[in-house]
């Protein structure tokens, strides 16, 4: 078993996260460099991310978060660099789906398949045309990854069909919902958000005019529903991540542009609840100090059910990009205590591979709740 908090020699007592805490982890390897990756959960627990753009251009490194420390991969195939794509577990199929992006000179509509140690390009005949900036989550009661939205390369059009993937068959199917769907976008965050829904939020409404959205819509399968007007800040890149333990959703960052581009570090919470048959939502803001520097983009966010926290790393700003990782502690979800045993195994591990952690604890939290 892989331990997040990994003694120092000098140090056998392992440190603890406080509840609902941003906790910033020194890994004990190289990190990868800078970037605007995507990232996945796999199925051991471990996050996978992939490709991105930075300072050198677009990349199509794979990367693997193992608790403590970034391992390069070198699968003996690899999608073409990208950036803004779609990214996402099938637990199922023991692996992971991307799908689309652009390359800086084109959309990309071509799927690919993870399996833990290669790439396998799988693209079928029929599937959504390419696109870039589109939102997808893992829906685990239908074992389908669900997609919506996107926007064609140059920004000339925009989509908001909903398209499912099976990776038994590797296939896609279009939904066609007849009630209200989403207005169409780019850049929304999706997530699973519990009881056989997936949850949707802003994105970046490019046709006409730039308007940045601050809408929240959950799709059971059949249609999608508003659960609320507009709620929290708009933005665009933005990311969350399903909280398997505390039955919630995770969002953090995104982007929003007026007179120059704005950046939130802003954490938000998202619960899922039904009044009779119809769905409705929560979100309550979380602010904790510290917590990561604001940023949007693409940048990794991925739920680590083995150390139960949602693992954060890279993502962009007109200022940089970043390469630092940090982990969220949700409420409740603090890591197991550890034997005085399980101590002295830590240690010895520590003696023989040098492994050590360092992080820094939360000071405080505040929190804002919105229910809808």
């Amino acid at each position: 078993m892989r331990w997040l908090r990994v003694s120092c020699l000098l140090s056998l007592v392992p440190v603890t996260a406080q509840a609902q805490s941003w906790v910033n982890v020194t890994p004990t390897s190289v990190n990868p460099s800078p970037r605007q990756a995507i990232a996945a959960r796999e199925v051991d627990g471990s996050t996978l991310i992939f490709g991105g753009e930075s300072g050198s251009g677009y990349g199509n490194e794979t990367w693997r978060w193992l608790g403590s420390s970034w391992t390069q991969l070198f699968p003996a195939n690899s999608p073409p660099v990208r950036r803004a794509s779609c990214m996402v577990a099938e637990p199922s199929c023991q692996g992971i789906v991307l799908f689309g992006g652009e390359n800086g000179s084109k959309a990309l509509g071509d799927t690919w398949a993870w399996d833990g140690t290669d790439w396998t390009d799988v693209t079928p005949s029929i599937g959504p045309s390419p696109r870039s900036g589109s939102g997808c989550a893992y829906d685990p009661t239908r074992d389908v990854v669900v997609l919506f939205g996107g926007v064609k390369w140059g920004g000339s059009q925009q989509y908001n069909d909903t398209w499912e993937w099976d990776c038994g068959s590797r296939t896609w199917t279009e939904r066609n919902p007849a009630a209200t769907v989403p207005q169409p976008r780019d850049g929304a965050a999706m997530a699973y958000a519990g009881s056989g829904h997936v949850v949707l939020y802003g994105g970046l409404d490019r046709i006409p005019s730039l308007v940045y959205l601050n809408d929240t819509w959950v799709w059971d399968g059949m249609s999608w529903t508003e659960v609320t007007p507009g709620q929290g800040p708009s933005r665009t890149f933005g990311l969350m991540s399903y909280d398997e333990h505390q039955k919630n959703v995770v969002m953090f960052g995104g982007a929003w542009y007026s007179g120059g581009w704005h950046y939130t570090d802003e954490t938000w919470q998202g619960t899922l609840y039904m009044n009779g048959g119809t769905p409705g939502w929560t979100w309550t803001e979380i602010v904790t100090d510290p917590r990561p520097p604001a940023r949007s983009a693409s940048f990794g966010l991925s739920y680590d059910p083995v150390r139960r926290a949602t693992l954060l790393f890279g993502g962009g700003h007109s200022s940089g990009d970043f390469n630092d990782t940090w982990l969220f502690f949700n409420s409740g979800n603090a890591i197991p205590a550890v034997s005085t045993w399980g101590l002295l195994v830590m240690g010895l591990l520590a003696m023989v591979t040098g492994t050590c952690v360092f992080i820094r604890q939360a000071k405080h939290k505040q929190q804002r709740t919105i229910q809808v």
